[in-house]
């Protein structure tokens, strides 16, 4: 199935090609469709880029930025 096709649905067993997925959003909503584990099956290897992300320093600057502002105004 796609991840469009898992949207809403809950499963107890699936055989996922996270080599397929085009983003890792599409990779979340497929495998949090599954309520454990045990029932995963990954047909193939994939990258694990697939499922690892990584804040860009643009965001890491502005998580920086907000944390000072706090220390200034409490």
């Amino acid at each position: 199935f796609t991840s469009h096709n898992a949207q809403g649905r809950t499963l107890e067993q699936s055989c996922i090609d996270l080599a397929s997925c085009l983003s890792i959003q599409s990779a979340y909503v497929m495998l949090s469709r599954l309520r454990t584990l045990e029932g995963l099956c990954i047909l193939r290897p994939f990258k694990l880029k697939v499922i690892q992300t990584h804040i860009s320093q643009e965001v890491r600057d502005e998580l920086e930025r907000t944390k000072q502002l706090e220390k200034q105004t409490i």
